[in-house]
């Protein structure tokens, strides 16, 4: 039921796509470069939620996820803008993982879910991936980030005295805008 309320025929007719677990491409402009994107809404396994998956069953879930320019993903990996107000990283170190393996991976990988860790960095595939010949060809970096846009943790207070709760697009949240110019490549796989 709550599927068919994103995904259907007048939402389509709209350019709006549903990506679970699934691949689509697009371009910006006629004759523009053709973008690759993959959605899929799992997460590591956290309060019984919605599309939850165990430790074990971490790595099956994201080996399913190919290389492709953008990767909107529930829950961020390992380590990456992924840190609970608790001083816990939260994110899921199978996803990190199998990134790290592909030869291409994502240009822009985009998620949520720790609203606390809301922000934006480019990550660096280390030196030690390349050692290891688990690191992209030509590619060294991916623009990770966390849109999160629901205050939450120590962020959503504004500082001073009688700090007030800070609503939800407000200071320090509002969207994250991404440009991706229409002419980046990727290494050819």
């Amino acid at each position: 039921m709550i599927r068919s309320l994103v995904d259907n025929d007048a939402n389509r007719d709209r350019g709006l796509i549903y990506l679970q677990d699934e691949q689509y491409t697009f371009s910006t402009k006629e004759g523009g470069r053709e973008w690759s994107v993959y959605g899929s809404p799992w997460q590591p396994y956290f309060g019984g939620w919605a599309f939850n998956y165990l430790p074990e069953e971490a790595s099956d879930r994201v080996s399913v996820i190919p290389e492709v320019d953008i990767l909107l993903t529930h829950g961020p990996p390992h380590n990456v803008l992924d840190k609970t107000f608790t001083n816990v990283n939260a994110g899921c170190p199978a996803l990190l993982a199998h990134l790290s393996k592909m030869r291409g991976p994502p240009l822009l990988h985009v998620f949520g879910h720790i609203h606390e860790a809301r922000g934006a960095v480019r990550y660096s595939w280390s030196q030690a991936e390349e050692d290891q010949g688990t690191s992209p060809l030509g590619i060294r970096e991916t623009i990770m980030v966390n849109a999160a846009n629901q205050p939450l943790g120590r962020q959503a207070i504004k500082p001073g005295p009688g700090g007030q709760r800070i609503p939800c697009g407000g200071p320090g949240f509002q969207p994250v805008i991404v440009d991706l110019l229409d002419m980046a490549i990727r290494p050819e796989m």
